[in-house]
Order: structure tokens, then C-alpha cells, then sequence
């Protein structure tokens, strides 16, 4: 049997909420809003009281192995191919290019991602309009002073 190395391992969580909210916290120190500092810390505090909060923030969802050689990715996969791996639940897949993905959007849905969309599509149809009607209106007071 051939020695494979693993040249990275790096787990993914499902703590966006908890990401969020220390995102909020920090905007709220940057701020000096104290009420908003102690608001945010008290939403993780409730949080966290809530029956498996804490292990599901914790609890990896996503194991990325990462081989110094391909020949361990194909071995790797040949020997776990159609069983699931104790820890994660799961198979063996092949990730995304890494290029592909902005990590840090995975917790999005796709409706998130088209609702998004349709508001800023809103937002130019609503500018152009806008505009339209502007020069609209100053080309027709142009008018009228001439």
C-alpha cells in the first residue's frame, strides 16, 4: 500500500447566524453603541441557551481534504466509494473548483439570491425612469423658455 499525505484539511460550520451576529457587534464597538453591544452579546446569550445551539454551530458540516497528490484523492475515493464516513454522515465528493464559490455566501438559498436580484434590478429600472422623466421634464422647461 502507497503512503498518501493529506496536504490540508479544513472544516466548514454552519455559524453564519453567530458570524452575523458578531459582525453586528462589531460595527456596534466601532460605533461606541453601547445599548447596541449589549443587545447583540444578549441575542448570542439567548441563543446559545437554546437547546443544541451550540452543537450545531460547532459541529463541522463540511470536511475539505485537500492531497499533496491526485493518486490519494483516487485512492481515497475508491476506498470509501458508497459508504458514509462516521463523523460527517457522508460520501466522498469532489468539491468545486475554487474559483466557483464565494465561500463566505454559502448560507444563501437561491431564493435569497433571486429576491436580491429582482430588487436590484428594481433599483436600476427604477433610476432609469427616474432619469428619464428628469430630462424629460428639463427638456420641456428648456423648451418653454425659448
Amino acid at each position: 500500500m502507497q503512503d498518501f499525505r493529506v496536504a490540508d484539511l479544513v472544516f466548514s460550520y454552519n455559524n453564519h447566524e453567530l458570524i452575523s451576529l458578531l459582525k453586528d457587534r462589531g460595527a456596534a464597538i466601532i460605533k461606541h453603541d453601547w445599548k447596541e453591544v449589549e443587545n447583540v452579546r444578549s441575542k448570542i446569550t439567548a441563543k446559545l441557551k437554546e437547546k443544541d445551539t451550540l452543537y450545531e454551530w460547532t459541529r463541522p458540516t463540511t470536511a475539505f481534504i485537500t492531497f499533496e497528490e491526485e493518486e490519494g484523492k483516487i485512492f481515497a475515493k475508491e476506498t470509501l466509494k458508497d459508504t458514509k464516513h462516521p463523523f460527517l454522515n457522508h460520501s466522498l465528493k469532489d468539491a468545486c473548483e475554487p474559483t466557483d464559490i464565494i465561500w463566505e455566501n454559502r448560507h444563501y438559498t437561491k431564493t435569497d439570491i433571486t429576491k436580491r436580484e429582482i430588487i436590484y434590478y428594481g433599483g436600476i429600472i427604477l433610476v432609469l425612469v427616474l432619469s428619464f422623466y428628469l430630462i424629460y421634464f428639463l427638456s420641456v422647461k428648456s423648451i418653454q423658455q425659448t
